[in-house]
């Protein structure tokens, strides 16, 4: 379970980490250009995109089954279903 855990903390920094802030790793994180674009399904597309592209990069342990971002009154909502898998 503590895999899990560690999953999630990690997804978890990489969600709230704006690309380029981190010197030593400028590519850890998510770009903040959509923020103030009109949700469509190309900006659907591109938040989809990269949130694949950083589980591909940083986060090898988890499979990604499916990504779906839904706006949700004010904020944006992503689902990610996985497989969890472990390699040691």
């Amino acid at each position: 379970m503590s895999y899990k855990l560690s999953i999630q903390a990690n997804l978890n920094r990489i969600f709230k980490t704006k690309k380029y802030s981190i010197p030593l790793n400028p590519n850890f994180g998510l770009s903040y250009e959509w923020i103030d674009r009109a949700f469509t399904q190309d900006l659907e597309m591109e938040i989809i995109n990269q949130i694949q592209e950083q589980i591909k990069l940083f986060e090898p342990r988890l499979k990604m089954q499916s990504i779906r971002v839904i706006k949700n009154e004010d904020r944006l909502e992503v689902f990610i279903n996985t497989d969890f898998r472990i390699i040691l």
